[in-house]
């Protein structure tokens, strides 16, 4: 194979590493990485050396290698290894191949170098045009990656430029420009904007074509978002809106109920003093919004849209259409300017509606509904509503009271059996410590020199305590010994946990006591206590009249 020649990074005067280092900015503007600048840059440069070489033969197999630190870059002519040769551009026979690689097999694949400097000028104009292409292509899909998750979202962007024609205005979004036309603004208000002015735009898709982004201020989405921004009962869904009628910068209609029988979705809609809707309307450019209540009963539902005008009923053609009738003098109201009025009201309740003023109705003996009794049977409608809801929750209330009796009814039976265990346990342990308390060899007589010894355990439960038998001569010394040595063993015995009541204890104690000391013989017999009480009384140690205490002076002063 013959030696490829060395790489560069310049092609025909362009240094590719400065132009990728000068591409570094668009990661942070437009989400482009280098890394992926200098694929599309090595596609650009595959489709060149293509149109060049081989021309009308787009299947020629071609490898761009950019290093993106150096900006070295290799191209290769890729060829397959085959028996016979059809097409010398992108095949090779085994035997021209062996005689560059003395190993190569049928299947195998050679590169053959291109150098740079086959680039001319023409060649740099067509790569530039195929990459700047690609680059655009790049943006577009970066910037449907970033805005994807923001379709039918509302985007704070700045004016940035308007089109002297008043066509249109720029809006830079932050990653991008978009281009909001003037038909999608509300109203005239292209008059009122200026340069560096803070708009919120409604972003309603991403197109394919050169349109790109497409937002909005005069679709129905806009009034939405801007509804749940300023009305916290449409936020969190208590309130929902059903539909929206509008035609941007004169008039709007907008349909409401509530998830919660206690919450006026019509009220909660206007505010204290109508404060929410105004501030709603001033980002309009005050354009009047009909906030209305909506009924599954569709005749009455129908009388609601065509506020401000008051309805006195509606008939129900039966074919999709309705007759509604107005109070006398209010035909103009319902219809409104331009036909606004009721263009919406149609639109908002989906049904044709033919308008009549009361006397109207009258002579031409049109059997319509009074709103009264639509009202009324609406009523029984959301009482009915009720009735199922309440025994809704009822059985959800029932479900949890159940879920939560099991609940406590395991932790109970927990509770039980562990308690059952340490019962188990406590009752194993002292039924062990009576075996080791009976087991225990106890003396009943010990010789008279020799102190006894009797191990106490205080237990949980009255422990027996055998009487100690003394012989009938026991001397003073030897008794008092074997005190002290019960005293020792009941200090180092060990204590139960449970702690006892202190008259328990008490009285255990003395009971102890008696029970310990009551046993016993007397030191001496009757017979010796009648001897010795005899010998006191024979001995006076009160006749100090017989000695001499003079003699005894006498002596001590003649030492």
């Amino acid at each position: 194979m013959p030696a490829r020649k060395k790489s560069n990074n310049r092609i025909n005067g362009i240094d590719v590493k400065s132009m990728l280092e000068a591409f570094e900015a668009f990661e942070e503007e437009y989400g482009i990485s280098r890394e992926e600048i200098a694929r599309l840059l090595a596609e650009s440069i595959e489709t060149v050396v293509k149109k060049k070489h081989v021309e009308g033969l787009p299947d020629l197999m071609v490898k761009v290698n950019i290093d993106i630190d150096s900006g070295d870059i290799s191209i290769f002519n890729l060829k397959n290894v085959v028996e016979d040769v059809e097409d010398d551009a992108i095949e090779i026979s085994l035997e021209d191949a062996k005689e560059i690689k003395s190993d190569a097999k049928i299947g195998d694949v050679m590169e053959f170098a291109v150098p740079l400097t086959d680039f001319g000028v023409p060649e740099v104009k067509k790569l530039k045009t195929v990459f700047v292409q690609k680059i655009k292509e790049a943006q577009k899909a970066a910037i449907y990656a970033i805005y994807k998750d923001k379709i039918d979202e509302l985007i704070t962007g700045t004016v940035d430029n308007i089109d002297p024609g008043k066509r249109f205005v720029s809006v830079n979004i932050g990653r991008t420009f978009v281009t909001l036309p003037r038909k999608e603004m509300i109203g005239d208000e292209i008059e009122t904007i200026r340069p560096g002015q803070q708009l919120k735009v409604y972003l309603s898709g991403i197109g394919n074509s050169e349109q790109g982004i497409v937002v909005s201020r005069a679709c129905p989405g806009f009034l939405k978002r801007l509804f749940e921004e300023e009305i916290r009962d449409v936020y969190d869904g208590t309130v929902i809106i059903k539909d929206i009628a509008r035609v941007a910068g004169e008039r709007s209609k907008v349909s409401v109920m509530s998830n919660d029988f206690n919450v006026d979705p019509v009220g909660a809609c206007i505010g204290p003093g109508g404060s929410k809707i105004q501030k709603i309307c001033a980002q309009l450019n005050h354009e009047k919004i009909d906030i209305i209540q909506y009924y599954d009963l569709k005749g009455l539902f129908i009388a609601e849209c065509l506020q401000p005008a008051h309805v006195v009923g509606v008939k129900d053609n039966g074919d999709g259409s309705y007759i509604a009738v107005v109070k006398d003098g209010e035909l103009k109201v319902a219809i409104g300017k331009k036909g606004v009025n009721a263009r919406l009201a149609v639109k908002l309740a989906g049904g044709k509606i033919d308008i009549k003023e009361y006397s109207e109705a009258v002579e031409e003996n049109i059997d319509f509904v009074p709103v009264e009794e639509l009202k009324k049977q609406n009523d029984e409608l959301v009482k009915e509503k009720k009735r199922l809801a309440m025994i809704e929750k009822s059985k959800e209330d029932e479900e949890k009271r159940k879920q939560t009796l099991a609940s406590l009814t395991a932790s109970a039976d927990d509770i039980e059996d562990d308690e059952e265990y340490e019962d188990d346990e406590s009752l194993e342990n002292e039924t062990s410590s009576e075996e080791e308390t009976l087991d225990t060899p106890v003396e009943e007589a010990a010789p008279a020199n020799e102190s006894e010894k009797e191990e106490v355990k205080v237990e949980e439960t009255p422990v027996e305590f055998k009487p100690v038998i003394l012989q009938d001569h026991v001397s003073l010394s030897d008794l008092e010994k074997q005190i002290d040595e019960e005293k020792k063993q009941k200090a180092q015995a060990p204590v139960s946990k449970k702690k006892k009541k202190p008259e328990e204890e008490k009285d255990e104690k003395e009971e102890k006591k008696e029970e310990r000391f009551t046993p016993r013989k007397d030191m001496y017999t009757e017979d010796e206590l009648a001897e010795l009480e005899a010998e006191e009384a024979e001995e006076d140690y009160d006749d100090d009249d017989e000695i001499d205490y003079d003699q005894f002076d006498q002596y001590y002063d003649d030492k």
